[in-house]
């Protein structure tokens, strides 16, 4: 998913598919036929996807210290905090 969110984010938008719901290209277009909802819907995802592999290693090692889980935690809010 991250690496199909990447390839989408820094194509431009398909102006054919934006004007007709279609464009000849399909999947082959080298343009993005993503809305802004697809695009935050994606992304979302990959936060997603990326914070159920952080679990999962914070379930795995359980031998870490508390303030190394609070150090982690307060770094996610801050990163959650910066992104807008």
């Amino acid at each position: 998913s991250s690496a199909i969110l990447y390839d989408e984010q820094i194509k431009k938008p398909c102006r054919k598919f934006l004007q007709k719901g279609i464009c000849d290209f399909g999947p082959n277009c080298r343009f993005s036929h993503m809305s802004e909802e697809d695009l935050f819907n994606l992304k979302r995802q990959v936060e997603d996807e990326r914070q159920l592999r952080e679990d999962a290693v914070d379930r795995i090692m359980p031998g870490r210290s508390i303030e190394e889980w609070l150090s982690r935690r307060e770094k996610k809010r801050t990163a959650l905090s910066t992104k807008g």
